[in-house]
C-alpha cells in the first residue's frame, strides 16, 4: 500500500517512465504484460519507492474513476 498517492491528471505513462529510469528512479511491480504500469478502470499508475524507502503512488486519476 503506497504510503502516498499523488494524482497526475496527465500522466503518460511512457513519458513518465522514460524520466523515471533516466533519473534512476526505484520502479516498483515491474513485472507482467504491462510492465510497471498498473491500469485500474480508467487510469494508469506508476508505483515508486523514495530515497527514504516509502511507497508513492503516481495515478492518473484517484480509484480508476470508480468513485
Amino acid at each position: 500500500m503506497p504510503t502516498l498517492v499523488k494524482v497526475c491528471d496527465h500522466l503518460d505513462p511512457d513519458e513518465a517512465l522514460r524520466h523515471l529510469r533516466q533519473e534512476k528512479v526505484s520502479i516498483l511491480y515491474d513485472t507482467g504484460n504491462t510492465g510497471p504500469v498498473m491500469y485500474w478502470g480508467e487510469s494508469h499508475s506508476i508505483y515508486i519507492k523514495d530515497p527514504d524507502s516509502h511507497d508513492i503512488k503516481l495515478t492518473s486519476k484517484f480509484s480508476g474513476g470508480l468513485a
